[in-house]
């Protein structure tokens, strides 16, 4: 990533979570995301939190300075590939 893409990323999700700006509440399933962990750990924490929320768990933990905007990007970018995986129909 670019670092002008890392700090829109970083600065969108915290502008999103109230972090900048705005108060707002959160309601996220608590799940422990930090920075030491590898990308494995992090998906392993994101499977106590409902498939829903798991995009905004990683955001969360990114506006909150607890994750790279790198590893960020690359987790939320695997999310992704994985929900369109779950939409395939393979037909015998």
């Amino acid at each position: 990533m670019q670092e002008k893409q890392r700090s829109e990323l970083i600065e969108m999700a915290q502008v999103r979570y109230g972090i900048k700006g705005t108060k707002v509440q959160i309601n996220l399933t608590s799940i422990q995301i930090d920075s030491v962990m590898t990308e494995a750990q992090i998906f392993k924490a994101l499977l106590a939190a409902p498939e829903s929320e798991r995009a905004d768990q990683i955001l969360y933990a990114l506006a909150k300075g607890d994750l790279s905007a790198d590893m960020a990007n690359q987790i939320l970018a695997t999310l992704a590939l994985l929900g369109k995986f779950k939409k395939i129909k393979i037909e015998p």
